[in-house]
Parts: C-alpha cells; structure tokens; sequence
C-alpha cells in the first residue's frame, strides 16, 4: 500500500482493526533531540497487507484513513512474494539486534570510507542527525575533531 507521508501507523492500525492482516516493517532510531528511541518504516509511505480479494473487495481498500492507493501494476495490485516479506522481516531482526548506539564516547574506532579511510580515530560522539558522529583524529600532531557519517565508523 501507498500512503500519506507519516500516515503508516494510521492505516496500520484502521486495517488491523478490520481483522486485515498487515506488516509495516519498523526501524529503531535514536532521536538525540528528544532523548529517546522511536520506531519509524523501512519503507516511508508503505505498509504490506494480506488479503484475497475475492473475500476482501478491494473498494473496501480504497478509503481507509491515510492511504493513498494499493501499488498496482497494469491496473492489478501488486502481489509480494512471500519469501520476499520473509527475507525484509529476516533483515529488520538482523538491524535490531545491532543497535545504533553501539559506540560509546571515548571508544577508538577505526574510519572505513571516505577521504580519511583507514585512520584510527576517537569516537566523541552522535551529533543532532543521528547518521553523523563527531570524532578525534591525530592529524599533524595535534587531535582534529570531525565530524563524518556514523556508517563510516567501526569499533577497534
């Protein structure tokens, strides 16, 4: 299904209610502003939903709450493989079960991409955008702050 922009949740929620089986695959993101941990799709705008629709007429679809339209193709919705649904729950396990927050400040990290590959550096810490960190480089004898994107950084 395609939906409103953050309307996920809400037609998740209306299809659930029905008795309509559904799956809106959840990423845990650490929001330093607010101090806290929130849960936000893998895919913006998109859920999965179940159905026959010789059982659930697919008009019945078209006006929930926050849903724009199903994802169709040549005027048929889209039928998902369901070892590819399998395969994007299989992954979004694997991405919970290795926490953002995995650096703690002070760790020695090593840098994987970008102009500064392969330097060893200490982690300072995540900035506002929690894809970038801010780390201690020796550079020209001295310790430089940058800051890089935190998918750059591997502990040591």
């Amino acid at each position: 299904m395609y939906t409103k922009p953050h309307a996920e949740h809400q037609v998740v929620e209306v299809l659930e209610a029905r008795g309509i089986d559904t799956y809106l695959p959840l990423l845990s993101v650490w929001r330093a502003r607010r101090q806290r941990v929130e849960y936000e799709p893998l895919f913006a705008c998109y859920a999965f939903v179940h159905v026959d629709p010789s059982v659930v007429g697919l008009s019945d679809l078209a006006w929930i709450p926050g849903l724009r339209h199903l994802v169709e193709c040549d005027g048929e919705p889209v039928a998902i493989p369901s070892r590819v649904i399998a395969t994007i729950r299989h992954h979004v396990a694997e991405l919970a079960a290795c926490p953002k927050g995995r650096l703690q400040v002070g760790d020695a990290v090593r840098i994987t991409q970008g102009p500064m590959k392969d330097l060893r550096a200490v982690f300072e810490g995540r900035l506002s955008g929690d894809e970038r960190a801010q780390v201690l480089v020796q550079f020209l004898g001295q310790l430089r702050r940058c800051e890089l994107p935190d998918a750059w950084l591997e502990a040591v």
